[in-house]
């Protein structure tokens, strides 16, 4: 699994193990290889990327630390470059061999155009995990949300999770109990234990937006269900399935209870978009079944400003970027950056995907305050096919990437 993308420890001990083998390098060069002028340009450039690396370490941020070291290696192959350039041109003169010279610096010059920015790196890095992808994505979604919740085995999440997962039948809420996100114990009690799986549909929505209309939504769901099925539906709702005497355990449980419904319900208004654990939730659903059909899709809109709001929300998709969502800890949000970037390559790529999966949504309908499900008719297969690649891109992507764990205090923001 990749190393953890915030845990500032663990990278510096791998730099100080650099520098460490770089120092023995150096050692066995000057008592084996001293006489030999081939390398005397390592006598310069292993005590320089020695010194570089310790610059690094002294970086108070891991991205900050990443950052130094890609510059001291680009500035280090610069020099070898010029070293290499100058051999040759020696070896030319005196009409020596220098076909390994110039193989050398055809290496360089490749290596620092694929490396001189972070663009590039950022397009190598994709190409490469896509390359490399050599098992089944499917097997890799138990690791991968196990991860995502904390450094725990994907046996030990599903047990956790499966103790601590709830239902609420939506026909026992009332518009009061969840018009706000003021915790209210009573509504925890009323949800009750049930298997994964056993439950209809993850409700995910932002406490900013509008709630009359959230509800009437739900409601409306609500309603095209027991059509549908006959029967009442059950809800995982952050308000009334979260204990919140012990918020930290639920959260570390939250990707594996978004996989344990059938279905995803979203309600997305003006500030959806524009918080960090909404966009999550989302993410983590379609990583694990890969389906936009099993999500229902609703435009948050308020009455007589319908064409406004529907407006706001698809100018919200349209300038959609991660870095500058919102959420209630700033170390968190850093986090989450940083752990995007290692999966999708960068977050330019992460950011195409979001716009692709929402594009797909009918706004049209949900606009008018009916269901934007994605398996409608209108959508049709040409519609999907941008999406279901960058579907495919975020699971293959994740395969084997190691999620760190955050500490939760307080209620929870999603």
């Amino acid at each position: 699994s990749a190393p953890l993308p915030d845990d500032l420890a663990v990278t510096r001990c791998a730099l100080l193990l650099d520098v460490l083998t770089l120092l023995l390098d150096l050692g066995q060069h000057f008592y084996v290889n001293a006489a030999r002028p081939s390398t005397r340009i390592e006598f310069v450039c292993i005590p320089a990327l020695a010194a570089g690396l310790m610059w690094a370490w002294r970086g108070d941020t891991v991205s900050r630390i990443q950052d130094r070291m890609w510059t001291v290696f680009i500035y280090l192959s610069a020099m070898q470059l010029v070293w290499f350039c100058a051999r040759f041109v020696y070896c030319y003169w005196q009409r020596k061999d220098c076909e390994r010279l110039l193989y050398w610096i055809l290496a360089v010059v490749c290596t620092l155009h694929a490396t001189g920015s972070r663009h590039r790196r950022a397009k190598l890095q994709t190409w490469l995990r896509i390359c490399l992808r050599v098992q089944d994505v499917n097997t890799c979604a138990g690791a991968t949300i196990s991860g995502l919740v904390g450094g725990c085995s994907p046996r030990e999440v599903q047990k956790e999770a499966g103790e601590r997962f709830r239902r609420v039948e939506l026909a026992q809420l009332a518009f009061d109990d969840v018009k706000d996100s003021s915790p209210n114990p009573a509504l925890f009690r009323r949800s009750r234990q049930c298997s994964l799986w056993g439950c209809d549909a993850f409700v995910s929505h932002s406490w900013h937006d509008d709630a009359d209309v959230k509800w009437e939504a739900l409601q409306g769901w609500r309603r095209d269900f027991v059509s549908t099925h006959g029967r009442e539906p059950t809800i995982w709702f952050d308000k009334c399935c979260i204990d919140q005497d012990n918020i930290e355990a639920n959260l570390r449980c939250l990707p594996v209870f978004l996989t344990g419904c059938s279905r995803l319900v979203i309600l997305c208004g003006n500030t959806y978009l524009s918080r960090l654990w909404c966009v999550v939730e989302v993410f983590t659903f379609l990583h694990a079944s890969g389906r936009l059909d099993q999500i229902d899709f609703f435009c948050i809109v308020r009455k007589g400003l319908e064409q406004q709001d529907a407006e706001k929300v698809q100018d919200a998709i349209k300038s959609f970027e991660v870095q500058k969502c919102d959420c209630f800890k700033q170390e968190d949000l850093d986090l989450m950056l940083a752990v995007l970037t290692v999966a999708c390559g960068s977050l330019d790529n992460f950011n195409t995907t979001v716009k692709q999966i929402f594009q797909q949504f009918s706004f049209e309908q949900c606009s008018m305050g009916e269901s934007g499900s994605s398996d409608s008719e209108s959508d049709g297969s040409e519609a999907s096919t941008g999406s279901e690649l960058g579907l495919e891109f975020m699971r293959s992507s994740l395969c084997g990437l190691a999620w760190p764990r955050r500490q939760r205090t307080g209620n929870s923001e999603f």
